[in-house]
This record gives C-alpha cells, structure tokens and sequence, in this order.
C-alpha cells in the first residue's frame, strides 16, 4: 500500500506541477501531494533510508525528516478537504487551521526527538529498535497525536456527507484517525516494554491502513474534481461546441451567430454560455429545428449553468477563513 500510495502522489504532484503555478488555489493540495510523496520515497523501496540517514548525520534524522513532511501533507490535505467541498472551519477555531499552528506542532514533534538518543543504529524501524527512550515515545506520540487530530478535524468537516465521493472521503479520515491511535497504542507498548509478540505484531502491522485511509482522501478529491470540472463541464461544452459547429457548417449561407473563441484554453463555463446562446440564437434567427439528441445537450448546458461553481466555492471559503 505504501509502494502504491507514494507511486500515486508522486505521479499527482508531477502532472499539477503546472496547474499549480498558474492557480494559486491548486497549491494547497499540490503542496499536500508533494509533501506527501517526498516523505513516503524516504523507505527501502524507493530511497534507501539508511543512504538518506547517513547523508543526513547518521542520527535517524531521516526518520524525522519523514514524519514533518507526512505531517505538513496531512495538514494541507485537510485544507485540500476544505477547498474542494466548500465547508467553512469554525470562525471561533480558526488558530486550528493557522499557519502558525502547524509551526508550533512540528515543533513539539522535533523536540523530543532532538532530546533524546538518536546515535543507534539508522533504522526505519528507529521507535521499535529506540522506543524504550521517554524522548522517542513523546516523539512517536506527539507525531501521531497530531496527525490523528487533523483526521479527525477532517471527519468534523465532513459530518452529515455520506454519500458517494464525500462518503468515501470520510470513511478515509476515520480509518487515518484509527491507524494514528494504533500507532500511539504501539509506542506506549513499547516504551513500557510489554512483552506479547501477538499483540505487537498485530498493532505494528494495523499501522499501515493509514495509507489505505490516505489513498481514499486523496481519491476522492481527484474523483470530484474529475467529475465536476472535467468530466461534466469539458465534456458538455465539447458536446455544445461540435453542435454550433455542425449547424454553423449547414447554415453557412446565413450569416453565422456563432463567434470563433480560442476554446482549448478558455473556461468550460464559459464555453457553455456562448454555445448556449448561439444554439439558441440558429434556432431563433435561422429557422433551425433542433434533433431530439441536440435538444438534450442544449438542456444538459443548460443544467451545468445553474449548478455553483468551483471558482464561487473557493471564494466562499477564502472569506470564511479570513473571517476565522
């Protein structure tokens, strides 16, 4: 699942590299897939932990290195949750989702790491192989604490959305919340050297359905943008814009209502509305009938017009976060 999961955000934060330098508000999920992915390629299967670590000192300041970044992707995936759903934090709990605040949580992961003794072997396994130090159990824990915390932020923001994608976005949240107290769970059995290997066995492993958690958020947020923005809209305004063209081509004695626009670029709203109107403007003008098939995609342009948009969705929220 980890192989899978890294694969995954290494490929999203690739490919909306260069959405994400021309829209601003596709940064904050861009930065959680890259934050995301750069933390997961630091193990045995992409980048040897151990070259990493002794690049870094020998110290297994790779194994903090990697739960900062996992922290900070979890962090503005949560933002991503809010971006995409248009749900409004609390105004009376904005420091929760202050910049600030994530500075003062990375801190509070760092410094019992650097308090205790980090001179051992360099080990991704470095909580189970150190975990009997009080500085790598408060570390262990603060980071999942943390991590389970935002999870659960993201199961409050999510109430009341169980159907389709936003269903599944929420069953995610709750299985990272899970996979986070499990961990926590771990850690203390091994700080206080509880000895049953069934018990650990079965908690070290639980662990990883926090990347089964993940890999659910981060697919349904490409499953709603997929299906509100490119699906639906690009596909209608394609459908519109062959139509006019069609008509445009069999009325090219009359003087066409359809103007020519750069539509690759343009926005697929905004596609829609012209098309819709010269649609509209052959059958009024030029005594067109319009087929039973084109009147459905004159209707389906007109349905996308009267659902809100993502561009209203986000500037809602941008004012809901100033006001918190």
């Amino acid at each position: 699942m980890k192989l899978v999961l890294a694969s995954l955000l290494c490929l999203i934060f690739i490919f909306r590299t260069p959405s994400a330098i021309r829209n601003p508000r596709a940064r904050v999920s861009w930065a959680a897939t890259g934050l995301g992915g750069f933390g997961l390629l630091i193990t045995n299967t992409f980048v040897p932990y151990y070259e990493v670590d002794q690049w870094l000192g020998g110290m297994n300041l790779a194994h903090l290195a990697r739960s900062l970044l996992l922290s900070s992707a979890i962090w503005f995936l949560r933002s991503s949750i809010i971006q995409a759903t248009g749900t409004g934090p609390d105004k009376n709990r904005g420091w929760k989702y202050h910049p600030l605040t994530l500075c003062m949580a990375l801190g509070a992961i760092t410094l019992p790491f650097m308090l205790a003794d980090t001179m051992g072997s360099s080990s991704g396994s470095f909580v189970t192989a150190e975990g009997t130090q009080l500085g790598v159990f408060l570390y262990a824990s603060i980071y999942m604490l943390f991590v389970g915390l935002v999870c659960l932020d993201c199961v409050w923001l999510l109430r009341g959305r169980c159907q389709g994608w936003l269903g599944v976005m929420r069953i995610g949240a709750i299985t990272a919340a899970i996979a986070s107290l499990d961990e926590i769970i771990y850690a203390t059995a091994v700080w206080t050297s509880f000895e049953h290997p069934v018990f650990l066995a079965i908690t070290f492993k639980a662990f990883n359905i926090i990347y089964l958690g993940v890999a659910l958020i981060i697919l349904s947020l490409a499953m709603l943008a997929i299906k509100h923005v490119q699906l639906v809209q690009r596909t209608v305004a394609a459908m519109l814009r062959m139509t006019v063209a069609r008509y445009n081509r069999k009325q090219s004695s009359l003087e066409s209502t359809y103007v020519h626009h750069d539509e690759r670029s343009s926005d697929p709203r905004s596609t829609i509305y012209r098309n819709v109107i010269a649609l509209k403007d052959i059958e009024a003008r030029e005594g067109v009938r319009l087929g039973p098939i084109t009147t459905l995609i004159l209707k389906a342009g007109e349905r996308s017009l009267t659902r809100p948009t993502p561009a209203r969705t986000q500037t809602g929220l941008h004012k809901g976060n100033n006001g918190g």
